[in-house]
């Protein structure tokens, strides 16, 4: 949004957020193993964004008027909110469990494989199952685990995607857990809910979200959902403002939190922001089925669109290449 706003003379366009980077995220499974590659799929604010002026800074607190960090305090006429989900480590003791949202939490992650000869990864989603495939593809020596509270792995996806991904990483070696949850975690020992001890080195957490708007305390109650998911017109404006505009994961739309779909939301918005200040009417954002892309390993992969899914290689150089093409737009 800001890359395509900042071309309209007469706007002042300023971006907020607590790095000072833009990074790809669909290919955050890969840093673990692959430190180098962080550089490849970060791109600083200021190489990207030329006529933006660039905070950057933690968030305090919103209101409907103004933005507050840390050292700031900005109005704003539009304001859009696009700070994504959380993470959040269900366990009491959380000692040499990580999540995976972030490079940054992949670096830690990639400091720990080394001396690590058991891991657990928790959760068998998306993220979980591409980690999984991941590590079990490009290690050696190590036994990977994977627990999943789910009855198959992948369960928004098709059953033959579900299966082929678990008969995938069994050929590889990896110790799958359905129906399971992790409950505790004391030194190297993770407890199941139905009793069962797993020892592992290191613990990989990919399950679950968790909408956690907290700097928005000065709202009213109606603009959250009963998940605390921002709720949003059909114009992507919060609930009962029309000059804040709400994409990406924080929204309460009911769909894949993925990063074609925050795109298509940024591409709303933008449009949005300049019809009203034209004063046209605005452009409803409309749910639409995209296709579901999991890479296991470089070779190997699924896609699944409604119900049909095509598995193997075409998948994995396919997603490859919408990488690629899609980074290089932020270059």
């Amino acid at each position: 949004m800001a890359k395509n706003l900042e071309k309209h003379r007469g706007l002042s366009t300023i971006l907020i957020d607590k790095k000072s980077y833009f990074e790809y995220t669909p290919k955050i499974h890969r840093l673990p193993l692959e430190a180098s590659f962080v550089k490849k799929k970060r791109r600083s604010y200021v190489k990207i964004l030329r006529n933006t002026e660039i905070i950057t800074d933690k968030i305090r607190k919103v209101t409907p008027k103004t933005v507050e960090t840390e050292q700031n305090k900005v109005s704003f006429d539009f304001l859009v909110i696009a700070t994504g989900i959380e993470y959040p480590i269900r366990l009491d003791k959380t000692t040499a469990i990580f999540p995976l949202k972030s490079s940054e939490d992949a670096i830690q992650i990639g400091l720990k494989l080394p001396d690590a000869e058991r891991i657990i990864i928790i959760g068998g989603g998306l993220i979980g199952t591409e980690v999984a495939a991941e590590l079990a593809t490009k290690t050696k020596n190590k036994h990977i685990i994977l627990v999943h509270s789910k009855e198959r792995l992948l369960e928004r996806l098709p059953i033959r995607a579900a299966n082929y991904a678990e008969k995938f990483l069994r050929r590889q070696g990896v110790s799958i857990f359905l129906g399971e949850r992790i409950v505790e975690h004391h030194g190297n020992q993770f407890v199941g809910s139905s009793g069962h001890i797993f020892n592992a080195d290191l613990g990989i957490w990919s399950a679950g979200i968790e909408w956690n708007p907290t700097f928005m305390q000065e709202f009213p109650s109606t603009v959250f959902s009963s998940q605390s998911a921002l709720r949003v017109n059909p114009f992507l404006q919060l609930s009962g403002y029309s000059n804040i505009f709400v994409g990406g994961d924080i929204t309460n739309i009911s769909e894949e939190k993925t990063a074609q779909h925050a795109e298509r939301h940024a591409k709303i918005i933008y449009r949005n922001i300049l019809r009203k200040i034209n004063e046209k009417p605005l452009v409803p954002y409309l749910i639409q089925s995209r296709p579901l892309t999991v890479t296991l390993g470089d070779w190997n992969g699924i896609i699944s669109y409604k119900n049909l899914v095509v598995v193997g290689l075409l998948p994995a150089l396919g997603k490859a290449l919408v990488d690629w093409w899609t980074f290089r737009r932020y270059s």
